[in-house]
C-alpha cells in the first residue's frame, strides 16, 4: 500500500473542503494536515529503520554463525595440538624413566664392583692368612671403607709376620 498516494488524497479532499469552512475550521484542518504529514513521515523512518534493524540483525546472526564455526575450528585444532604434546610428553616421560633405570643399574654395577672386588681380595687375603701364608701383601691404593679394612688386614699380615718372626727368632736361641 502506498502511503504517498492515500496521502496525498487526503489532503486533495481536505483542501476540497476548506472552500465551504470558516477560517477557524480551516486552520483547524491546516494543523491536523500538518500532523497527519508529520506522522507519516515519522512512522516512514521508524520502517526504514526498521527494516535497517532488521538487516543489521541478519548480518550480525551470520557473523556471529560465522565467529561459532571459526571458534570450533580453533577447538578442534588445539584439541589435535593437545593430543600430539601428550602423546610427545608421554614418550619423553617413558624415555626418562627408561633412561633413570639403566643409570640407576648402571651404578648399582659400578658400585657393586668398587665394594665386593676389594672385599673379595680381603677375603681371599685373609683365607691365606689363615692357611698359614704371610708372606703376600695386600696393594693398598683405595682411600674409601674397602680400602681401611684392606690396611688394617695388611697391618694384621705385618704384625703377624713380625710376631712369628720373633718367635722363630726365639725358638732358635733356645
Amino acid at each position: 500500500m502506498d502511503l504517498t498516494y492515500i496521502n496525498d488524497d487526503r489532503q486533495t479532499v481536505a483542501r476540497s473542503l476548506m472552500v465551504w469552512m470558516d477560517d477557524e475550521q480551516k486552520r483547524s484542518i491546516e494543523t491536523a494536515l500538518q500532523a497527519l504529514t508529520l506522522y507519516q513521515q515519522a512512522f516512514t523512518n521508524y520502517q526504514q529503520m526498521r527494516t535497517q534493524s532488521q538487516q543489521s540483525e541478519a548480518a550480525m546472526v551470520e557473523q556471529a554463525r560465522t565467529m561459532l564455526a571459526l571458534v570450533e575450528e580453533s577447538k578442534a585444532q588445539q584439541e589435535q595440538a593437545m593430543t600430539a604434546d601428550s602423546g610427545q610428553a608421554l614418550f619423553m616421560l617413558g624415555a626418562m624413566g627408561l633412561a633413570a633405570v639403566v643409570i640407576g643399574l648402571l651404578a648399582a654395577l659400578v658400585i657393586s664392583r668398587s665394594i665386593v672386588s676389594p672385599l673379595q681380595q680381603t677375603v681371599a687375603f685373609a683365607q691365606r692368612i689363615a692357611a698359614g701364608d704371610l708372606t703376600q701383601d695386600l696393594p693398598q691404593n683405595r682411600r674409601d671403607e674397602p680400602g681401611q679394612l684392606m690396611a688394617a688386614m695388611q697391618s694384621m699380615s705385618v704384625s703377624l709376620r713380625t710376631l712369628v718372626g720373633r718367635i722363630g727368632s726365639g725358638v732358635r736361641f733356645c
